[in-house]
């Protein structure tokens, strides 16, 4: 039913009609525009796009194309480069044939800031393409690409990587989506911080992600990421429906704790202002490549703060986190993990794992959380587990921890309820 529902939402972006932008780098400077006279700054383009009526289409010449502020995608548009995608022999992308090349790439004056950010402004976007081009990340290390409340995007045949001026892999991240749905394939990701994060939506502005045919390897933090929430944007929610399937997430092993894929409740959002306290999680996840990860597949609570950052200043998170994860594994390739095949943990994954900057003193675990995991192929039969009766940690300075509190979670694999472990 997921599927089906992602494939009809997919059918009405086929956009007519557009009216047809034209940038080419090599163009003369004062360009209109059209076909004779193109622009010549993708940043002219785009910004112009914004104030038209109806729906544009930039089409993107082959060439690199300097950005130094982020580009504000408003509106529905179609902006479509001239990639011609290279294919490996098990029929994943491995980037894009450099003689056709558009590449848009974020300079040292974008500083920090996002390459590219769709919606944003107290607007629904429906329908957005992004198709055939390639995203290079500029050296202050903010991401590449975000989507907030877009409906129906398909971004497909697309490039996401790293700065070029920096050692890979880099902080920044390759596409994040917010409380928006649609569709991406196609595309390689690499030498970046995580190739994708899916977070959360709501009725109004609902978080369905397909997320297929794409290869994203060789990142510091993993292929692609799932999250339950999303704060602090319009239409904020807690409910994401994802498929992920017949995609190659493997080789990144930048920390102890990079993953294939990994999936958790509570994302990031501001410790002191958001107000979500759970997320939910439905997604089927089949057929893709795990190999050569620090972890291979990873299911935890996510940013589940006891002490709010920074953490010296020792003040408590007081809130109680809680969520539901209903998961599908189905005959997905998980092998050469170089830390652990799995993990499935009601805390912080790094907390699990015992790494340094992430002490049980600083991330609380889930309360009457529920995940329910199917894994007819035993994906997680080697996987570590932290799923304890009571929270272990006592000591602090917050009044939560004075006692090992019940915490009351539960999980079952398979259809049937896992024993709690020590």
């Amino acid at each position: 039913m997921l599927r089906k529902t992602v494939v009809l939402l997919f059918s009405l972006a086929s956009i007519a009609g557009a009216q047809e932008l034209y940038v080419d780098i090599n163009a003369q400077p004062g360009g209109n525009g059209s076909h004779n006279a193109p622009f010549n700054s993708i940043e002219t383009a785009v910004a112009y796009a914004n104030g038209l009526p109806g729906i544009p289409n930039i089409r993107v010449a082959p060439g690199h194309y300097p950005v130094s502020a982020t580009l504000l995608v408003q509106k529905t548009m179609i902006i479509q480069g001239s990639n011609r995608m290279n294919i490996d022999a098990q029929g994943f992308p491995t980037g894009a044939d450099p003689l056709t090349e558009s590449r848009i790439v974020g300079t040292a004056a974008l500083g920090a800031n996002t390459l590219v950010e769709i919606g944003n402004n107290g607007n629904l976007i429906p329908l957005l393409q992004i198709l055939n081009l390639s995203f290079e990340a500029g050296p202050g290390g903010g991401d590449i690409m975000n989507l907030t409340s877009a409906q129906g995007f398909v971004i497909r045949d697309c490039v996401f990587v790293g700065s070029s001026a920096l050692p890979a892999p880099t902080n920044s991240n390759g596409i994040r989506t917010y409380a928006s749905s649609g569709e991406i394939s196609g595309s390689y990701m690499t030498g970046v911080g995580a190739g994708a994060i899916a977070r959360g939506g709501s009725p109004a502005s609902p978080a369905i992600v397909a997320f297929h045919d794409n290869r994203s390897v060789g990142n510091k933090n993993g292929g692609v990421l799932l999250a339950g929430t999303s704060d602090g944007v319009l239409a904020s929610g807690n409910e994401l429906y994802a498929t992920v399937w017949n995609n190659d997430l493997s080789s990144s092993v930048a920390t102890p704790v990079s993953f294939g894929i990994r999936i958790f409740v509570k994302g990031d959002e501001d410790p002191v202002n958001a107000q979500l306290t759970s997320g939910h999680i439905t997604a089927v996840i089949w057929n893709n490549q795990l190999v050569g990860n620090s972890v291979g597949a990873s299911i935890d609570s996510g940013f589940t703060y006891r002490l709010v950052p920074p953490i010296a200043n020792m003040v408590c998170d007081n809130r109680t986190f809680t969520g539901t994860l209903d998961l599908t594994f189905l005959n997905n390739t998980v092998a050469g993990s170089t830390n652990l095949p799995g993990v499935i943990s009601f805390t912080r994954q790094q907390t699990t794992l015992g790494q340094p900057n992430s002490p049980q003193s600083s991330w609380q675990y889930l309360h009457n959380a529920v995940y329910s995991v199917i894994d007819p192929q035993h994906l997680f039969a080697g996987a570590k587990v932290d799923n304890p009766v009571d929270d272990p940690f006592v000591g602090g300075p917050c009044a939560a921890d004075v006692v090992h509190e019940a915490l009351n979670n539960s999980l079952t694999i398979n259809g049937v309820r896992q024993s709690h472990t020590p």
